[in-house]
């Protein structure tokens, strides 16, 4: 096969390490990698070191990377040599000085590196890929321009496979590309669901092509848009019965004092808290509320009280609202977390 027509392969190349200690052998790609190849990884990887992607380290060489100067000045001590100068005066003492044990350190340390053509093959590869992503990046704004959040997923998919997040696939709970852009789909109808027009367009394409939130406008609405994910998840949960909102561990902030603590699921106090006066940055965080934990600390408002004014309540602000019974569309978001 010619691998280099593989966008698979031509991923996988990129992240050859630069550097193995050891067996040659040793060193394959993870495991998850065995789906987007097409093959074990373990293969891919021979290929490579067959085609002579790799050379061995000479004498000096291997002593330079694995040893330290302190290492190289003891072992020169033990010999009655002298210990000072630089690093590469030493190495050369110690060669010239007992070249038979220094061979078979080498024998049984060996270093491998990766050839200059194998790294330019790597820098060729890279610049291809960027070009890639840019024209279906471009792509995929235009898409979620005009509301079309599933084309842009697409485009995501058809540009991703096997490509930039193939290693994570497994870690993350995804089989395929495929799982992850029903995944992304979801998140980024609720950002265009709960945010601005623009700073949605902005983190969909921030979350679609692996940089994450990058402003503070974008940061906000992730995290928003995160914590409206987990309360419409723990409203369908019979085991959930509250939301703890827990205190930044980066600063204090007074008025987020007012929503930190245990409330009834029932009822919305959006994060990022809205008077925070960090409030881009909030980092409040989250966290659910089993049944077998009412007991635990105490609540905010009791479980059991009914719609109340903010008078009746610990504290005078957030009001919270209570949750539809039922929330089956975008626009009962709009309405709820806006």
């Amino acid at each position: 096969m010619n691998w280099r027509e593989s966008k698979a392969h031509r991923a996988a190349f990129i992240r050859l390490k630069q550097r193995i200690f050891g067996d040659l052998k040793s060193a394959p790609l993870s495991d998850e990698w065995d789906v987007a190849l097409g093959e074990p990884n373990a293969v891919a990887v021979q290929r490579w070191i067959d085609e002579g992607c790799y050379r061995r380290c000479g004498l000096a060489e291997t002593l330079a990377l694995t040893l330290t100067v302190q290492a190289l000045q003891e072992m020169l001590k033990e010999r009655g040599l002298p210990t000072k100068g630089k690093k590469a005066d030493l190495i050369d003492c110690l060669i010239a000085a007992d070249k038979q044990a220094i061979d078979a350190f080498v024998t049984s340390h060996p270093v491998w590196l990766l050839t200059n053509d194998a790294i330019r093959l790597q820098a060729s590869f890279r610049s291809e890929i960027a070009h890639e992503e840019a024209i279906a990046r471009q792509y995929a704004y235009e898409l979620l321009q005009v509301g079309d959040v599933g084309g842009a997923c697409d485009v995501w998919q058809r540009h991703d496979e096997g490509k930039v997040f193939s290693a994570a696939k497994s870690a993350i709970g995804f089989s395929g590309s495929a799982g992850l852009a029903a995944f992304h789909r979801s998140d980024i109808e609720r950002f265009f669901a709960i945010g601005p027009k623009q700073v949605a367009e902005e983190l969909a394409l921030e979350t679609l092509f692996g940089r994450g939130p990058t402003s503070p406008e974008t940061r906000k609405l992730y995290t928003k848009a995160a914590f409206v994910r987990d309360m419409l998840k723990y409203q369908k949960s019979d085991q959930i019965v509250g939301v703890e909102i827990r205190e930044s561990p980066t600063g204090r902030c007074e008025a987020c004092l007012d929503v930190v603590g245990r409330w009834p699921k029932s009822y919305v106090i959006s994060i990022p808290y809205v008077r925070c006066v960090n409030e881009v940055n909030c980092t409040c965080s989250w966290a659910p509320i089993f049944a077998d934990e009412v007991n635990v600390a105490p609540w905010r408002i009791p479980l059991d009280m009914g719609t109340v004014s903010p008078a009746d309540r610990q504290c005078d602000s957030p009001t919270p609202e209570p949750l539809p019974e039922k929330i089956g569309v975008l626009g009962a978001i709009r309405k709820f977390f806006s």
